[in-house]
């Protein structure tokens, strides 16, 4: 069994974001683990990708795990540039940068979808923490229940999302979790 790596001092306790994350550091050991109940898929794509969803009450888990050539700058590059996202996926609305630390390791993001079919408008206020723990990038998202909804949106709740990214001889691994209430009553 591989050794666990101990996530919790990934940012100290003087951070302003640290009370919002210190729960969150404690689950990153076993965060990728996929239940044998998960529906998988494997997509054709131009790099192996594999992915898994399912439900815990409300809440939407997907995994998804694929490695390609590139490094961690370019990649983070791709992940930061909301205006790059916005074209990717035509269905954002909105999709900024609303303050940022002063060591620039976390930011507050504004995410808003537009109404599509029966699904209304959505969005998502949280905090956008990355760090770095020996060869693994983290970028690690969370809502920040301290802001205030707007007006017209439905606030979904992104409990947990945990990125991490391995550079291996020109490539990068890469794995997901994703833990969001979308505040639908719809199960996958």
């Amino acid at each position: 069994m591989p050794e666990q790596v101990d996530y919790s001092q990934a940012i100290d306790s003087g951070h302003p974001y640290f009370e919002l994350f210190k729960d969150k550091l404690a689950q990153l050991p076993t965060i990728f683990a996929v239940p044998e109940t998960a529906c998988s898929a494997e997509p054709d794509t131009a790099f192996p990708l594999k992915l898994f969803c399912y439900q815990e009450g409300k809440v939407n888990v997907f995994k998804y795990f694929f490695s390609f050539e590139s490094d961690f700058a370019s990649y983070e590059s791709v992940c930061s540039d909301f205006e790059l996202q916005k074209k990717f996926d035509p269905n954002i609305d909105e999709f900024r940068k609303q303050m940022e630390t002063p060591g620039g390791d976390a930011q507050l993001i504004y995410l808003s979808y537009k109404k599509v079919l029966i699904m209304s408008s959505r969005d998502f206020e949280y905090v956008r923490l990355t760090f770095r723990k020996g060869k693994e990038w983290w970028v690690l998202c969370t809502s920040d229940p301290s802001r205030e909804e707007i007006k017209g949106k439905v606030r979904g709740e992104m409990i947990l999302t945990a990125t991490r990214v391995v550079e291996r001889e020109g490539r990068i691994e890469v794995s997901v979790s994703s833990q969001t209430d979308m505040k639908i009553p719809i199960k996958l």
